[in-house]
């Protein structure tokens, strides 16, 4: 079976099946494109399934392993976000569904006196240990279907739409879907014209540049003050001995 992008995982494991008789043998490869490609093994000739099914996930390429979710082996992909891919066991469908968290580098399996199936993973520099519960979990339908995540604006959004990518020529597992978010000011400058005008976008070194001013202009401002002072002080006094002499002459 010929691949669309450069294989970055792959995970060979066995699957539960409906009928309740010998499990599948099921490859999984996640693909350096953001995609993954899932097919069937013969376990005794080791043929390839030529029909594969496969789903984008993300904008990174896709790390897979295999985990168990109440007492079942399941998959774990990671890309943009993490996914699991497992079987139903009510229905035995293979079903596929995106997991509210934050994006994770690697993962597997994990199981302690605690949390007797759970997930270890890192993300960044930070070691990570979760546990997805099946039940209530609603993996695989449309409760699971939403993931959050934050971006930060530059300016004030007023319009958003959705802009398929890929043409009419792909298939529609090969499509892929982008969020276009307009943003606007009023009587304000985009960033290259700020850059190129010397201005600091942030405004973090006008901001302390701004603070050491002000507080060596009040610093200057006391100590002219005093001097005014003393030298009026003086003039005054002298005024008051021409006086005297003007008098005594």
């Amino acid at each position: 079976t010929a691949l669309r992008a450069r294989p970055h995982s792959v995970v060979l494991q066995y699957m539960p099946t409906a009928a309740g008789g010998s499990d599948d043998l099921i490859l999984t490869v996640g693909l350096d494109d953001g995609s993954s490609v899932r097919t069937g093994v013969d376990p005794i000739t080791g043929s390839i399934s030529t029909s594969p099914t496969g789903r984008f996930l993300g904008a990174r390429p896709v790390s897979v392993s295999r985990i168990t979710i109440d007492s079942s082996p399941a998959t774990l992909l990671l890309s943009s976000r993490p996914w699991i891919s497992r079987p139903d066991p009510k229905s035995g469908k293979h079903v596929m569904a995106p997991l509210s968290y934050a994006p994770l580098d690697h993962g597997c399996s994990f199981t302690s006196e605690m949390i007797k199936e759970g997930i270890v993973a890192t993300s960044g520099t930070t070691l990570r240990i979760l546990a997805v519960e099946a039940e209530g979990a609603c993996i695989g339908t449309a409760d699971e279907a939403f993931n959050s995540n934050k971006v930060d604006l530059r300016y004030t959004p007023r319009q958003t739409c959705l802009l398929e990518c890929g043409g009419g020529g792909l298939p529609q597992d090969a499509r892929k879907l982008l969020l276009v978010l307009v943003e606007s000011d009023y009587n304000d400058y985009g960033m290259e014209e700020k850059q190129s005008m010397g201005f600091d976008p942030t405004g973090a070194g006008q901001k302390k540049k701004s603070e050491k001013k002000s507080g060596d202009d009040g610093d200057g401002m006391d100590i002219d003050s005093d001097e005014e002072d003393e030298n009026k002080k003086k003039e005054d006094d002298e005024d008051d001995e021409e006086d005297e002499e003007e008098k005594e002459q």
